[in-house]
């Protein structure tokens, strides 16, 4: 600090008072200051042209901005936190958020709120500072990730909600209870993980509002009732909803989505296949609807890890009936089709032997009968099929190739 900053910080002090020593980290001096109550010792924390001014025993504090313009923030003697302890005022509420939030949790195996502590928020475990958009140099919490943490909490309603600035909020495997709150108040989010948690309620509807959602992800919780078909039409990369206890008919449009990664297993949606899966022949890559059985082989688990990046879909694990709609032939760049477990009636359609890039086709434990197309098994010969499952069906007759 030089002595022309500290000559015009003298002048604009704006009434007469006691002495204040302040510090700069670089010197210290002794200043007559005025318009402060009377009490010994006054440290002053001031701004002049982005230099900051901070004091030891803080109990008056003064933001002077470029333009001389003079605003109290503060003016008590506790040691509680304020504002100009922190980088800025946006970390200051994030601090309060986390230290509510840190009170709910009643349970901690890996000790990671014992990091939550202090004025610096971006050192804490889990969360991660950058500038949102519009703004410069004001770092605030742009993610969180708990993946794995096992927190304990009764729920995340005035966490997660309050921190306006969130763009990834990622809380796999932890105890979370309660319901998701309603997010529809932070504009940058676009991925939303609260899988394997015990979170429960209806579908949390409020997601629908958020223009950015590209990855949902609430499997393995305890949501019931009915999905909104609108979720089937928004830009989404991901969305997994397995694992819950979702009861409907498959949706008419469920074709429609532009989803790569769609999981709708272990539930109790019911009814047919829509033709209108054959939207998506240009993307699904993996398609399965089968029953999850432990001893269930064509789970090939290691695909589907190779396949993140890549559309598919997975509804393993439902009550599906009704005949094969022959627009499933379409599915022209389908590598794995899975509707093994199911109830699922009628013959095989001629078309699956346009199916010329699938390679593990799954219709075993079905109801399905009468011949099975030859040119169906020609597919390990003139296409990349290597395993075809279709036991327990009602087959009367099987082509030579098979």
């Amino acid at each position: 600090m030089n002595a022309g900053a500290g000559a015009d910080l003298r002048r604009k002090a704006w009434a007469r008072g006691p002495e204040c020593k302040w510090t700069t980290g670089f010197e210290s001096k002794t200043h007559g200051l005025r318009g402060v109550n009377s009490q010994a010792d006054i440290i002053l924390v001031g701004k002049i042209n982005g230099a900051v001014l901070r004091g030891q025993h803080l109990c008056f504090c003064v933001y002077l901005e470029p333009r001389r313009r003079r605003r109290i923030l503060r003016t008590n003697s506790s040691s509680r936190p304020h504002p100009c302890d922190f980088s800025n005022e946006k970390q200051f509420l994030a601090y309060k958020v986390i230290q509510r939030f840190k009170k709910t949790i009643t349970c901690d195996p890996r000790n990671i709120t014992q990091t939550w502590s202090g004025y610096r928020p971006c050192t804490y475990r889990g969360f991660f500072f950058e500038t949102p958009p519009g703004l410069t140099n004001t770092p605030t919490i742009a993610s969180i990730d708990f993946n794995g943490y096992r927190l304990c909490s009764p729920a995340l309603t005035g966490f997660v909600d309050n921190l306006p600035d969130l763009a990834l909020f990622h809380a796999n495997s932890n105890n979370f209870s309660g319901t998701v709150p309603n997010l529809s108040n932070l504009p940058f989010l676009y991925e939303l993980d609260v899988s394997n948690n015990h979170l429960s309620g209806n579908f949390p509807t409020n997601v629908l509002r958020l223009s950015n959602l590209t990855f949902l992800d609430i499997r393995f919780n305890r949501f019931a009732g009915s999905v909104p078909g609108f979720i089937f039409t928004l830009r989404l990369d991901y969305l997994c909803l397995n694992n819950n206890q979702f009861d409907q008919p498959l949706p008419a449009d469920i074709g429609n989505s532009p989803v790569m990664y769609l999981t709708l297993a272990n539930n109790g949606f019911t009814g047919p296949l829509p033709p209108s899966i054959c939207n998506a022949s240009n993307t699904l890559l993996e398609v399965k609807f089968a029953t999850f059985k432990a001893n269930l082989a064509i789970l090939n688990f290691s695909l589907i890890k190779k396949a993140v990046s890549s559309p598919q879909v997975l509804f393993l694990n439902n009550h599906l009936s009704g005949c094969l709609p022959a627009e499933i032939g379409s599915l022209k760049k389908a590598t794995v089709f899975d509707a093994g477990y199911n109830q699922l009636t009628g013959t095989i359609p001629s078309s699956f032997a346009c199916l010329l890039k699938i390679e593990q086709l799954n219709l075993a434990v079905n109801k399905l009968y009468g011949e099975v197309p030859d040119a169906l098994c020609r597919l390990a010969d003139v296409g990349r099929l290597l395993n075809l499952s279709l036991s327990q069906n009602y087959f009367t007759k099987i082509g030579p190739c098979c």
